[in-house]
C-alpha cells in the first residue's frame, strides 16, 4: 500500500516532467522559427530575384521603346523667335 507522501511525490514529478516538456516547446519554438523563415525566404528570394529581373527588363525595354519614339526636334521647333510665323507676330505687334 502506497503511503500519502508517495502520492504527492508522483504528482510532483509529473508536474516536473510537464515542466520540463513545456520548457522545451517553448525554447525550441524560436529556433525551429529561425530555421524555416530562413528556409522560407530563401526560397522567395528566388521567385523575388527573378522577378527582379523581369521588372529591370521591363524597365529597359520602355526606356528604349520610349528612347526611340523620342527624336531630337530640329533647332526651330521650340518656340523661338527664329520661327517666320513668330517673326510676323513680333513685326505686328511692334
Amino acid at each position: 500500500m502506497k503511503t500519502k507522501s508517495s502520492n504527492h511525490t508522483n504528482l510532483f514529478k509529473n508536474f516536473g516532467f510537464v515542466g520540463i516538456a513545456l520548457c522545451t516547446i517553448c525554447c525550441a519554438l524560436p529556433i525551429a522559427g529561425a530555421i524555416f523563415g530562413i528556409g522560407t525566404l530563401t526560397v522567395l528570394a528566388k521567385y523575388f530575384e527573378l522577378a527582379g529581373i523581369a521588372a529591370i527588363l521591363l524597365a529597359l525595354t520602355f526606356f528604349i521603346v520610349w528612347a526611340v519614339k523620342k527624336k531630337k526636334a530640329p533647332a526651330c521647333d521650340i518656340d523661338c523667335g527664329c520661327k517666320t510665323e513668330n517673326l510676323k507676330i513680333k513685326e505686328n505687334v511692334s
